[in-house]
C-alpha cells in the first residue's frame, strides 16, 4: 500500500481527497492510495469519495480510547468528533450546492411519487359537508 500526497490538491483526486478530509500529514498516514483511489471509483466523484474517507477514517479512530497515566491524558474521542464534524460539513456542502440531482437517484423506485388529490383535505370537506346538511 502506498501514501503520498503533494501538497497541491489540483493535481489528482488522490490528493484532493487528502485534503478534502485532513490526510496530509505523511507522519500519521490514514488512508492509502488504493483506498483512496476506491472510493473515487464507487462514489464517482473526489467529493463525495472525502465523505467515505471520512468514515472510514472514523471506523479506524473509534477503536482507540481515551486514558490517563498519572497527569498525562490522552483523548482519541476527540480526533472521532472532529472527522465526524468534518464528514458532516463535506455532507452539508455537498447538499447545499445547485446541482441537480441525476436521474439515478430516482430509479429503482416503485411507488409514485405523486397521487391525485393528495393535498386534498379530507377532513375538512366532511366539516363543510357536515355544515351544509345540519
Amino acid at each position: 500500500m502506498t501514501w503520498s500526497y503533494s501538497g497541491d490538491p489540483s493535481s489528482s483526486s488522490v490528493d484532493l481527497v487528502r485534503f478534502l478530509c485532513g490526510d496530509t500529514d505523511q507522519n500519521d498516514q490514514l488512508l492509502s492510495n488504493e483506498e483512496i483511489q476506491y472510493l473515487i471509483s464507487v462514489k464517482g466523484s473526489p467529493y463525495s469519495a472525502a465523505q467515505e474517507a471520512c468514515l472510514a477514517i472514523m471506523a479506524k479512530l473509534a477503536r482507540e480510547v481515551d486514558y490517563a497515566i498519572g497527569p498525562e491524558k490522552v483523548q482519541a474521542s476527540q480526533r472521532f468528533e472532529a472527522y465526524k464534524k468534518m464528514m458532516e460539513s463535506l455532507r452539508a456542502a455537498r447538499i447545499n450546492t445547485n446541482a441537480a440531482p441525476s436521474w439515478d437517484a430516482c430509479a429503482g423506485a416503485s411507488e409514485p411519487i405523486f397521487d391525485v388529490g393528495m393535498h386534498d383535505n379530507k377532513e375538512s370537506l366532511l366539516w363543510t359537508l357536515n355544515l351544509e346538511k345540519g
